[in-house]
C-alpha cells in the first residue's frame, strides 16, 4: 500500500518547527527562530517533473545560503512512511562522500529515490532501480548528478591515456567513462571536468533511450535532466 504523497508533507513542516521552537527556547526570540530556519512548502499530492525540479532548485538554493529547512525529519513522519513511499525525483549521483543528494537538495525521509555509483555509472542495478521508480513509485523526475574534481573520473581518465587496466571490477566503471572521456577530447578548459560534463550528457541520453522509459519522457509523464554540483560553492547548476 503507498501512501498519499500528501500525507508524506502533513509533517514536511515539522523538522523545521520543532528546530524553531528550540532555538526559540534558547534565544527567546521566536522571530529569531524563523529566520534560522526557512519554511519548506509542501509539494502537490501529484507533482509535475517541473514542480519536482523547482523543489530541488529551492532545496539546493537553501543548502548553498547554509540556511536548510530540514523538512520530512520527524519522528511522526518516519513511522508514517512504514506504510509505503511516493518520493517526487531520482537522483543518481556519485559515491562521493562530498555529495549526498539529500543534503545537497535540503530534502528529508521519503522524498528522494537515489541511486549512487561511483561516477554515476548507471550499470544494471542502477538501470532497473531507476525504472522501478518511473514505473512502479510514479516519480516524475530523473536528475543524473555529477560533480567537479570527481576521483573516478581522474582514475579513468589516468587508466585511458597509459592504458593500465583497472583492477577487478573497477574496470567496469573505466569502461563506462570511456566513451566520455572520447567525448571529450580536444575541448579547452580542465580536462576533469570536461570528462564529467559529457559523462553527465551521456548518463541523460541512455537513460532516455532505455524502451522503458523513452515511452514516458515521449509523453511528458517523466523528465531526465543532468546536473553538475560544485563542491566548493555546493551549488547544483542544471543543464540544459
Amino acid at each position: 500500500m503507498s501512501v498519499p504523497l500528501s500525507r508524506r508533507h502533513l509533517f514536511r513542516l515539522g523538522g523545521a518547527s520543532a528546530a524553531a521552537l528550540a532555538l526559540a527556547a534558547c534565544a527567546g526570540s521566536s522571530e529569531a527562530a524563523t529566520a534560522a530556519t526557512p519554511t519548506v512548502p509542501a509539494l502537490p499530492d501529484n507533482p509535475t517533473a517541473a514542480q519536482a525540479l523547482q523543489a530541488l532548485k529551492d532545496g539546493n538554493a537553501r543548502f548553498v545560503a547554509a540556511k536548510p529547512g530540514y523538512p520530512n525529519q520527524t519522528a511522526t513522519l518516519r513511522a508514517s512512511l512504514t506504510d509505503g513511499q511516493k518520493p517526487f525525483a531520482t537522483v543518481i549521483g556519485c559515491v562521493d562522500s562530498r555529495v549526498p543528494p539529500e543534503l545537497v537538495f535540503d530534502q528529508g525521509l521519503g522524498d528522494l529515490l537515489v541511486c549512487r555509483n561511483a561516477a554515476h555509472v548507471v550499470d544494471d542495478a542502477a538501470m532497473g532501480s531507476t525504472i522501478f521508480g518511473a514505473t512502479a513509485l510514479g516519480i516524475p523526475l530523473i536528475v543524473v548528478l555529477g560533480h567537479n574534481s570527481c576521483g573516478a573520473i581522474s582514475a579513468a581518465i589516468g587508466a585511458i591515456e597509459t592504458n593500465t587496466p583497472a583492477p577487478d571490477a573497477v574496470d567496469s566503471l573505466v569502461q563506462a567513462i570511456k566513451p566520455a572521456i572520447k567525448a571529450a577530447e580536444g575541448k579547452p578548459g580542465n580536462r576533469n571536468d570536461n570528462v564529467e560534463r559529457a559523462h553527465t550528457e551521456l548518463t541523460v541520453a541512455l537513460l532516455k533511450a532505455n524502451k522503458v522509459l523513452a515511452p514516458l519522457v515521449t509523453a511528458g509523464t517523466v523528465q531526465v535532466v543532468g546536473a553538475e554540483y560544485d563542491l566548493a560553492s555546493g551549488k547544483v547548476t542544471f543543464l540544459g
